[in-house]
């Protein structure tokens, strides 16, 4: 019985710091790409943007996952 009061404590405790946590939206979150590369980056400065040959430009998750996987270094 103790341990059952526990865990439902601790789930109560996981519910209300859910609550607090901002979670973005797909559309507003940025990443990056290269105009021709098949990948994207959520970080502007990941290794794999270092040698990219064309521009670099910020884009939505949502637009790029339509044609580029994710960066297997920044994801």
């Amino acid at each position: 019985m103790k341990r059952l009061f526990q865990i439902i404590v601790v789930m109560i405790a996981l519910m209300s710091l859910q609550s607090f946590t901002s979670y973005s939206k797909k559309e507003d979150v940025t990443v990056y790409v290269c105009e021709k590369g098949k990948v994207y980056h959520f970080k502007k400065d990941c290794r794999g943007l270092k040698n990219a040959k064309s521009k670099i430009k910020a884009v939505t998750l949502k637009e790029a996952q339509k044609t580029r996987r994710a960066c297997k270094i920044c994801d």
